[in-house]
């Protein structure tokens, strides 16, 4: 199960006058890209799904249209909180979502990511997660650490992480919206001489 804490509530229900979308990251498979007013639907469909929704904090169920649109249009507004599309690089495939969230500070941000069901165990969503951390730390010199909070029933979001460097960093809990408790969770983080190692190894080999 390829789905990590992803909350998609609060969302704000103006317009906003100028709309933010970050730069595209192309990888192997795929393209990391903003969200478009053409995602909302396949969003949807890919969403609409408890298998998917069980894994993040407050994903709605069933989730609708209005769901996926006020959710992009939180996305549009938001300062602390960038939201790339899963894209199939061949065909512009609409595959999931994943995103980096402001810490305390500048030094931290919090990832989370999910995939459609149809998508799961085809390595997708490690490539993209290697997309993104490669993206974070090039791109904020200030940052020393991405981290992540991964239900404990999710084994598949931790492989994710795993295989792309994270380090277990303890038990904790998370509250859940929909159910009004907290869930137990599995810190994973990742520091950023963690990164640069991993990707002088990589070179190297």
């Amino acid at each position: 199960m390829n789905t990590a804490a992803f909350p998609i509530s609060r969302i704000a229900r103006t317009q906003p006058a100028e709309v933010r979308r970050p730069d595209a990251i192309e990888l192997k498979r795929l393209v990391l890209r903003g969200l478009e007013e053409q995602d909302i639907v396949p969003m949807t469909a890919l969403a609409d799904n408890i298998r998917v929704a069980a894994k993040a904090w407050d994903m709605p169920q069933p989730y609708t249209i209005s769901d996926a649109g006020r959710f992009l249009r939180r996305v549009r507004e938001a300062d602390d909180l960038t939201v790339f599309a899963i894209t199939h690089r061949d065909h512009d495939a609409f595959l999931g979502c994943c995103k980096l969230e402001a810490g305390e500070d500048e030094t931290e941000r919090q990832i989370g990511f999910w995939l459609g069901e149809a998508y799961w165990d085809r390595g997708y969503m490690t490539e993209a997660l290697q997309g993104l951390v490669d993206h974070a730390f090039a791109n904020a010199p200030r940052l020393t650490r991405l981290s992540a909070d991964i239900q404990v029933v999710n084994p598949g979001a931790r492989r994710v992480l795993e295989k792309c460097g994270f380090q277990y960093a303890g038990p904790g809990g998370r509250r859940d919206a929909r159910l009004g408790c907290l869930m137990p969770v599995d810190h994973y983080c990742m520091d950023r001489g963690i990164w640069m190692a991993l990707k002088a190894w990589s070179r190297a080999g």
